[in-house]
Order: C-alpha cells, then sequence, then structure tokens
C-alpha cells in the first residue's frame, strides 16, 4: 500500500466511527452542497455537470429515504412525515433541473433552504454546529460571485441570479 492508500484507509476507518445521528447530518451537507454545485454547472451552461451534481444530491435523499422503516408503531407519524419529505423534496430537485432560466435557479434555491432546515433540525439532534443561529438568522454570506460555492458556514442566498 502507497502512503495514500494507507491516509485514505485511515479516514474510512475513523469516519464508521461516527454516530449514526453526525452521518446524517453530513449526508445532508452533502446533498446541500451537491445542490450548490449543480446551480454553479447551470449558470455555466455545462448541462451535463449540472445532472452529475443533481443526481447525487437525489441519490443521497433516496438513500436516507430508504432508511426510514415505519417498524415501530410510535415512529408510524414520523416515518410519514419523513417519506413524504424526500419523495416531494426529489420531485422539486427534478423540476428545478427541468425548468429553464430564472424559475429554475428558484426551484433549486428552495430546495437548498428545505435541506438546510433539515440538516438544521438534525444537526440539534446530533449535537453538532448549526449552519444558523437560534434566531434563525442566517449566517454572515457573500453573495455567489461566478463560480464560487458555499463554504460549510455558508448558506445560500435565495437570489441566485447572480
Amino acid at each position: 500500500m502507497t502512503k495514500a492508500d494507507l491516509a485514505v484507509a485511515a479516514y474510512g476507518t475513523a469516519r464508521r466511527t461516527l454516530p449514526p445521528l453526525q452521518v446524517v447530518v453530513e449526508l445532508y451537507d452533502l446533498a446541500r452542497i451537491s445542490v450548490a454545485h449543480a446551480v454553479v454547472e447551470r449558470r455555466k451552461g455545462n448541462h451535463e455537470a449540472e445532472f452529475e451534481a443533481m443526481s447525487k444530491a437525489a441519490r443521497i435523499l433516496q438513500g436516507l429515504g430508504a432508511c426510514v422503516a415505519p417498524g415501530d408503531r410510535r415512529a408510524r407519524t414520523v416515518c410519514g412525515t419523513l417519506r413524504a419529505y424526500y419523495r416531494q423534496t426529489l420531485m422539486q430537485l427534478h423540476t428545478a433541473k427541468r425548468t429553464g432560466g430564472e424559475a429554475g435557479l428558484k426551484r433549486y434555491a428552495s430546495v437548498y433552504r428545505q435541506i438546510l432546515t433539515m440538516r438544521e433540525t438534525w444537526a440539534e439532534l446530533a449535537g453538532v454546529a448549526h449552519l444558523q443561529d437560534r434566531a434563525g438568522q442566517s449566517l454572515p454570506t457573500a453573495k455567489p460571485a461566478g463560480q464560487s460555492l458555499p463554504s460549510d458556514r455558508q448558506n445560500m442566498s435565495s437570489d441566485w441570479s447572480g
């Protein structure tokens, strides 16, 4: 094994030690960032890369939805709500891809905000740092300019028109 292989293996081992709720938060972060990448690629006119980024977000949401099991009678209501959320968000994500122009960007922004809201909720449960303050006000953000992407400590503006 090369040093790089050893480093990757060590990273993978460390990742498997995370509590499940932290993994869920990280999956929401990955979905959120994938939506932001889809927007950047749309602006560049790179429809294939936009589709790949959108598809990555969709696969994450589908995977999270597949983990929702209503086996416990006490959790059926929550499971139903989560399944409905994943179905609706997936439909909106695919609609954003199909919708052109400013309307498509606004749809992506809506999906992004919904994923961020779920991320913040799961972060609360997992004891992970929030990306928004407790009063619901976004942390200082830079309006996306050119090809910039949000960092982990930034939210995408609802105005993605550039």
